[in-house]
């Protein structure tokens, strides 16, 4: 005898509503700590954005540059380098306001990334 499995009427229960908005909040609260990138460096008087590190800064703090970096280090240019479209450079709250937005679009891709990946894996699941 076969069984199937209860069919979903298009409503979500109460658990999953709970654990998707304090996911939506975590990510949301993530994304508005990415500044701190830009701040504490400044806060600290330490030497750039913490993490965006080129080539010559890591030779430069680890005395030498990893081969396989070194090989890929031209592969990848930000879109929005400094986040400013200005050529000029931004004021501390303009680069703030794009590290948010930055932060917001990368989970949002990475959202749109997991959903289809799941949708696809169902559609090969019938």
């Amino acid at each position: 005898m076969e069984t199937r499995k209860p069919r979903r009427t298009g409503g979500e229960g109460h658990e999953e509503r709970g654990f998707r908005l304090k996911l939506s909040l975590g990510l949301l609260a993530l994304a508005l700590l990415t500044p701190l990138g830009i701040v504490l460096p400044r806060v600290f008087h330490a030497e750039g954005t913490w993490g965006e590190w080129g080539p010559e800064h890591l030779r430069k703090v680890l005395g030498y540059m990893p081969e396989r970096l070194s090989r890929g280090a031209h592969i990848w240019h930000a879109p929005v380098a400094g986040y400013s479209f200005s050529k000029d450079g931004a004021c501390l709250a303009s680069q703030l306001f794009f590290y948010i937005i930055a932060g917001l679009a990368g989970i949002a891709l990475i959202a749109l990334a997991v959903v289809l990946l799941v949708r696809i894996l169902r559609t090969n699941e019938r």
